[in-house]
C-alpha cells in the first residue's frame, strides 16, 4: 500500500505540474522564446492533437524533431498530461484495497457516474455502474456507491495532510483519478475511468490502453513474480487484498451477508483467531459472573468474633436462625471442606430427604458455608487436586477437579499467606485421613 501510495502522489504532481504549465501557456503567461514556453507548446499540440512535431527522416520516416527531443521525448512529454501503465493500475490496486471490489471489476469502471449530493452534499456520495458478467444476465449490471469520509472523521482528520484524507477516500481517488485522465479521454474518445498512455516505438504512434496488469505494476516494484516464491516483498494478489479489506470491513461488497460470512470470513486463518480470542474472552467473563453468583460465603475471624458476642444479631447478618449458626461454629454441621445450612434442602435431592451428593460438590450448593476451621482441610484438598493434574488424562482432570480447584482458590484467597501457610502446617492426621477418602471417593460409599 505504501506503493501505491507513492505512484498515485508522483503521478498526481507531475500531471498537475503539466496542466498548470499547459494552462499558463494558452494564457500567455509564459516567456517567450524559455524553455517553459516550449515545453508548453508542445503541450498544448499534443493535448489538441494527441501527437508532437515531426520531421522528415533520410529513409523516409518522420521522426520526432530535435526540440520534442531535447524536451523529454515523446514518452517523457506524454506523461505530463497522462497516466502510464502502471500508475493507472496503482489507482485501481488502492480503490479495490479501500472498497474492497474486485480489481478485476474496479479497472473496468467507466468515467460516467451520477452525484446524487451535487458534488457538495455531506457525506459526499458518486454513483457508478459497474459489470461483473460472472453473476450471469440477470445481475451483471449493479450500481456502486463511493463514499466520501463522514464529516465526523473529517474533522477529526483536519489537522492532518490533505494527503491522509485522500487515501482514506474512495470518492476522492476516484475524481483525482477522472481529473489525471481527463486528457486521455479527450483524446482517445474511451470512456473509461482508467486510461493510460503509452507511446509506441514500433508504431511511433500513441497508444491508449484501458487494460491493467497488477502482475506488471508488482514486478516494476520488485515485488515476487509467483506467490509461491519465498521473498520479502511477496506477489502482489488482488484476490488477497480483497479478502484483507473485507476482514476489515467485515460488511458485504457486491455480495451477500452469507456470502461474506461462509465464504470470505469464515476461511480466514485472522478471523478465526479474532473469533476464538472473542469468544473465549466472552467465555471467561460469564464464568466469572458464574463465580461471584455461586461463590461460597466465607465466615472471616471478626465474624466470628461477633457471633461470640451476640449470636442473634450475628445469625441475622449473615441470613441464618441462630440455632443453625451455632451448631456451624461447633463443627457438628461440616461437610469436610464446608459447613451445610441445612443437608435435607439440597438441590441434588427430594425436599425433606437427607442430601447423597459428593462433599466435592458441596462447593456448588447454595447451603455451602465456608468458616476458618475449615482452611487446613481446604488447602490440603485443594493442593492434592493439583498435585493429580500430571498424572491423569488432562480432560478428566478438567472435567473432575478444575472447577472444584477454582472454587477452592477463591475461599483460600480469603486469607492472608501467612494463614495458608499456618493452616498448611496444621493439618491433623485425622483430617490427612478425611481429604484421601475424600478425593479417592471413599467417602461417597457410605
Amino acid at each position: 500500500m505504501t506503493a501505491l501510495r507513492h505512484d498515485v502522489r508522483t503521478c498526481r504532481d507531475r500531471i498537475r505540474e503539466g496542466l498548470r504549465l499547459l494552462a499558463a501557456f494558452r494564457s500567455g503567461g509564459l516567456e517567450v522564446g524559455s524553455q517553459e514556453e516550449s515545453l508548453g507548446r508542445l503541450l498544448d499540440l499534443f493535448a489538441r492533437t494527441g501527437d508532437l512535431p515531426r520531421r522528415q527522416g533520410p529513409s523516409g520516416k518522420r521522426y520526432h524533431t530535435r526540440e520534442v527531443l531535447r524536451l523529454g521525448g515523446a514518452r517523457g512529454i506524454s506523461r505530463m498530461l497522462c497516466l502510464t501503465g502502471n500508475e493507472a493500475t496503482a489507482f485501481a490496486l488502492l480503490i479495490s484495497a479501500l472498497t474492497a471490489e474486485n480489481f478485476g471489476t474496479v479497472k473496468k469502471w467507466p468515467a460516467a457516474h451520477t452525484r446524487p449530493d451535487g458534488g457538495f452534499g455531506a457525506p459526499g456520495i458518486a454513483l457508478i455502474e459497474e459489470s461483473k458478467p460472472r453473476r450471469g444476465p440477470e445481475h451483471e449490471h449493479m450500481v456502486i456507491a463511493l463514499e466520501d469520509l463522514p464529516p465526523s472523521l473529517r474533522e477529526v482528520l483536519e489537522a492532518e495532510k490533505a494527503d491522509s484524507k485522500l487515501f482514506r477516500s474512495p470518492l476522492r481517488l476516484y475524481e483525482l483519478l477522472l481529473e489525471l485522465t481527463q486528457v486521455a479521454r479527450q483524446l482517445s474518445g474511451e470512456s473509461a475511468a482508467f486510461l493510460s498512455c503509452s507511446p509506441s516505438s514500433r508504431t511511433r504512434k500513441v497508444e491508449w490502453n484501458p487494460n491493467l496488469h497488477s502482475r506488471n505494476w508488482g514486478l516494476s516494484h520488485g515485488f515476487s513474480p509467483s506467490k509461491d516464491t519465498e521473498s520479502d516483498k511477496p506477489a502482489v494478489d488482488v484476490r488477497r487484498i480483497r479478502q484483507t479489506a473485507l476482514e476489515l470491513q467485515r460488511r458485504p461488497v457486491a455480495h451477500t451477508a452469507r456470502t461474506l460470512r461462509d465464504h470470505y470470513l469464515r476461511r480466514s486463518s485472522t478471523v478465526q483467531a479474532q473469533r476464538r480470542t472473542l469468544v473465549g474472552e466472552a467465555l471467561c467473563e460469564q464464568i466469572a459472573k458464574a463465580r461471584a453468583v455461586a461463590e461460597v460465603p466465607v465466615f472471616t475471624p471478626a465474624f466470628l468474633e461477633r457471633a461470640a458476642a451476640d449470636p442473634t444479631a450475628a445469625a441475622a447478618e449473615a441470613g441464618l436462625e441462630a440455632e443453625v449458626l451455632k451448631r456451624m461454629l461447633t463443627g457438628e454441621q461440616d461437610a469436610v471442606v464446608t459447613a451445610c445450612t441445612d443437608h435435607r434442602d439440597s438441590p441434588h435431592s427430594s425436599p425433606g430427604q437427607p442430601c447423597t451428593a459428593s462433599f466435592l460438590v458441596c462447593l456448588n450448593c447454595k447451603n455451602a458455608r465456608a468458616l476458618p476451621h475449615h482452611l487446613p482441610l481446604q488447602v490440603a484438598v485443594h493442593d492434592r487436586l493439583l498435585a493429580l493434574r500430571p498424572n491423569i488424562d488432562p480432560n478428566v482432570w478438567r472435567v473432575r477437579y478444575e472447577t472444584t480447584v477454582h472454587q477452592l482458590q477463591d475461599i483460600i484467597d480469603h486469607y492472608t499467606t501467612a494463614e495458608q501457610a499456618s493452616a498448611r502446617e496444621s493439618l491433623l492426621p485425622s483430617q490427612e485421613r478425611l481429604v484421601g477418602a475424600l478425593i479417592t471417593g471413599r467417602l461417597d460409599l457410605r
